[in-house]
């Protein structure tokens, strides 16, 4: 019995401790279920009320009829609010309109409708993003500063994000006229001079296609292009999701789905804001990044021995109102839809939160 006893009095305390450890994460487990956050448990009625209560970007002082909120805009190879372009370069409704067969920017200085965004946590990633309207259906003008704004906000690798539907949004040519869908097809862009309005420039930017696959059923293309300016140049990494409906969601599957292949690619860019576009840059584009930030945070912390959704618990705060308020004061009607802010709820924070803690 003597060996016996001293195995025993070896392994005693060892089995104890392992014991006392399992009742712990058992205890862990049951609890963080049993405080699931208020913010996931509210019904669709509440969900929609809340959005009609969501906040509205600065509203434009002296500015024209049709610009309501000062949003930031890209104009002169910088983002800034409407009320600086209008301050160097003044517009009035009677004297300056013109249509756009004349001036595809009816007469208001070039500018593309996109601004930079923060992540989650605006404290260590304050721009993670840029949100932009599609260019696809502008002229060239319009496509030039989607490739100036790209260019001077990337060093050597970006992605890019568009997220769209075929059958209302666009044509498969007005997709290749942005970006070539094969080799030994090149499109030009002469950048826009500043000091003669839409008139263009001698700076030229040509945008070569190198590779290419499809993801998820071939509902996203991929595309690796060759952005070339002089002698210096910028690679591509171009998703164009073709089948997201306008102010609806994607399946829960797809979207993780474009969220991990994004993630993956953006591991070799990560000082690199990712740039996101649907047709207008608000209810696609904000879904997409409001998804991605819960997505990749929730698990992060996940990783790190933290929950995500503890600090929610109380119902005080929803994460998800809290952002998009944030995002709008940069970019007004971010989330354009009621749709796309319930489902950023149900289903998508509460799958994730499920996933993560049972």
């Amino acid at each position: 019995m003597a060996p016996y006893s001293n195995l025993f009095l070896v392994l005693g305390p060892l089995l104890v401790s392992i014991f006392l450890l399992s009742c712990q994460a058992q205890a862990a487990a049951i609890q963080a279920r049993a405080k699931e956050p208020k913010f996931l448990t509210k019904s669709t009625a509440d969900l929609e009320k809340k959005y009609k209560d969501l906040k509205h970007g600065p509203k434009l002082k002296n500015g024209p009829s049709f610009v309501k909120t000062n949003d930031i805009l890209w104009f002169d190879n910088h983002f800034a609010r409407w009320d600086q372009l209008f301050k160097h370069y003044p517009y009035d409704d009677d004297r300056d309109y013109l249509p756009p067969e004349e001036n595809p920017f009816g007469g208001i200085h070039p500018r593309l409708k996109a601004a930079p965004l923060p992540g989650f946590d605006a404290k260590t990633n304050p721009f993670s993003y840029i949100a932009s309207e599609s260019p696809i259906k502008g002229g060239k003008g319009q496509k030039t500063l989607y490739w100036d704004m790209i260019w001077a906000n990337s060093k050597e690798e970006i992605v890019a994000v568009s997220l769209l539907e075929s059958d209302s949004d666009y044509t498969q040519e007005q997709v290749d006229s942005l970006i070539p869908s094969r080799k030994g097809n090149p499109i030009s862009f002469y950048a826009i001079d500043n000091d003669k309005g839409y008139e263009t420039c001698n700076v030229k930017y040509t945008v070569d296609y190198e590779d290419g696959r499809d993801y998820i059923n071939g509902d996203l293309q991929y595309r690796r292009v060759r952005l070339r300016r002089g002698d210096q140049s910028r690679i591509i990494h171009f998703y164009h999701y073709t089948e997201w409906i306008f102010s609806t969601s994607i399946s829960t599957e797809e979207l993780q789905q474009l969220i991990d292949i994004v993630n993956e690619r953006s591991k070799s860019v990560p000082d690199t804001p990712i740039v996101v576009n649907c047709l207008y840059g608000l209810g696609r584009t904000g879904t997409f990044i409001e998804a991605r930030e819960i997505s990749n945070g929730a698990q992060e912390a996940k990783d790190n021995g933290k929950n995500w959704f503890s600090k929610y618990a109380s119902g005080r705060t929803d994460p998800i109102v809290d952002y998009t308020n944030r995002l709008r004061q940069i970019r007004d009607d971010m989330i354009d839809s009621s749709k796309q802010f319930v489902f950023l709820h149900q289903p998508w924070a509460d799958a994730i939160y499920k996933k993560l803690y049972g």
